[in-house]
């Protein structure tokens, strides 16, 4: 064998070696990790699912979820069906590819609410493409227990028959202005103007996702035809969330979910700032966001 050969040898072998140690040194550092979620206080469902999709993003070589979200009791955000009572395995099945877990880590460990709460806002109108990994996440992990899924379906058919086009319309109460960047409501006025803005097809429909009766029959008069689900709703605008005041049951937990899932099916979504809508819109990447907060 000539030098010339030995000389290619010798860069062949050198090649080979270091991608060898590549590869033992992305093996040791690959881990399996188990993800336990629990609720956090003070924030609602959707506050701790939004929280649970960001983990999931963050930390992407999660084989196994245990679901640990205990509800608080009466006067809190996450209160449904008694005080402890797990509440996520009511409403998805258990993530777990079945391989053996290298590493557990708690939720409450770290705390990431970069999607939830005011700071959601970075991510509607012209921003949010950016929720594209939430949305990969969302599609990967969570698996919606078939009986809620068939409630799903048959809502969302409902709102789409003799539809081409759907305008969602979502409103909360004065008691949650906290949540916006002003720290102030989005007016009747504001939605109404975002809505005329809009390009509309010729069957279209609107879905009111509207937490309060006031809203409610407000934009019923003025928009039709229209569809709402029967939601526990408060009689006005300045009552917080029915379920902080009488702890809810397990069929308002579902209708929580659900009533996000069918407004996830709309083409566009006039909105202010919500845990809700961060969630409808990385549930349906192709979903408009209209956000009429300031």
């Amino acid at each position: 064998m000539n030098k010339k050969n030995i000389f290619y040898l010798l860069i062949l072998i050198i090649i080979f070696s270091i991608f060898i140690l590549i590869s033992i040194n992305n093996i040791e550092k690959f881990e399996n990790i188990n993800l336990t979620i629990q609720s956090s206080a003070g924030g609602g469902f959707f506050s701790n699912f939004n929280k649970l999709i960001t983990y999931l993003v963050d930390n992407p070589t999660i084989t196994k979820i245990t679901y640990d979200m205990r509800s608080h009791g009466p006067q809190n955000a996450f209160s449904y069906i008694k005080e402890n009572e797990e509440l996520f395995s009511k409403i998805f099945d258990i993530y777990d590819e079945g391989v053996e877990t290298t590493k557990s880590i708690v939720s409450s460990d770290y705390q990431s609410l970069r999607i939830t709460g005011e700071e959601a806002f970075n991510f509607y109108n012209e921003n949010r493409n950016k929720l594209e990994p939430f949305n990969k996440a969302y599609t990967k992990y969570i698996i919606i227990k078939p009986d809620i899924q068939n409630k799903i379906n048959i809502n969302v058919d409902r709102l789409k028959r003799n539809a081409d086009q759907i305008i969602g319309i979502f409103i909360r109460s004065n008691a949650l202005a906290n949540e916006q960047p002003s720290k102030k409501m989005p007016s009747h006025e504001e939605y109404v103007n975002a809505i005329n803005n809009i390009k509309k097809s010729k069957n279209i429909k609107y879905f009111f996702c509207i937490d309060n009766q006031d809203d409610l029959e407000y934009f019923k008069k003025l928009y039709k035809p229209h569809y709402f689900t029967d939601i526990r709703r408060t009689s006005n605008t300045n009552d917080g969330e029915p379920h902080t005041k009488t702890i809810g049951t397990l069929d308002d937990l579902e209708k929580s979910f659900i009533e996000v899932c069918i407004m996830s099916q709309c083409d566009i979504l006039v909105h202010c700032v919500s845990n809700m809508v961060t969630a409808s819109l990385y549930m349906n990447m192709n979903q408009q966001s209209v956000c009429v907060s300031k």
